[in-house]
């Protein structure tokens, strides 16, 4: 479990498939398309800068071959057109509660890991986590357990430059994804 979350956090690939940014009626998180999580209008308000690019992944078949309790994943993932800061969003569902609450575990470990103690637990609801880093390629990172899925933010950036977001707006994007699930 911990080698998967690792590779899939800290490495995810994001496929160049360019997905729509049209109005999602809240609830309605489709893992299969990757979308109803965030739209690109959405993203673009909440950062306040018009020239992101949503690029997206349905990974599904890769985790499930290395985490068997994971039924359906994706991977979102906004960038600048430079392809310079970005902010990716991994969203698994797994197949109950409990395995969920294993896959929190595994993931906030390793954030606290890379954190080196900073991170912070339950700070925008139980089964929250959140880490402001700035370093090691790393702005921000923020994730929660809800029911079966298990979420994570998480903004890149290049050393020396600015993250795309700082942790609040990693938090509030977070929220909103909150509101989406069933």
């Amino acid at each position: 479990m911990r080698s998967f979350i690792a590779g899939t956090g800290l490495g995810v690939v994001l496929l160049l498939a360019a997905c729509g940014s049209g109005p999602i009626p809240e609830g309605e998180a489709d893992f299969r398309s990757c979308r109803g999580f965030l739209t690109l209008d959405e993203i673009k308000m909440f950062l306040g800068k018009p020239h992101i690019v949503f690029r997206a992944a349905e990974v599904t078949q890769q985790v499930q071959v290395q985490n068997a309790d994971i039924v359906e994943a994706c991977v979102v993932g906004f960038e600048t057109n430079n392809r310079g800061a970005s902010i990716q969003m991994a969203a698994y569902k797994f197949s109950s509660e409990l395995a969920a609450a294993d896959g929190l575990l595994a993931v906030s470990a390793i954030v606290d890991e890379v954190g080196r103690g900073e991170t912070q637990f339950d700070t925008f609801g139980p089964d929250s986590y959140q880490l402001d880093l700035n370093r090691q390629g790393v702005g921000g990172v923020a994730g929660f357990k809800q029911g079966r899925h298990l979420i994570e933010l998480r903004s890149k950036v290049a050393e020396g430059e600015n993250p795309i977001a700082d942790i609040e707006v990693l938090v509030t994007l977070a929220q909103v994804i909150q509101d989406r699930l069933p």
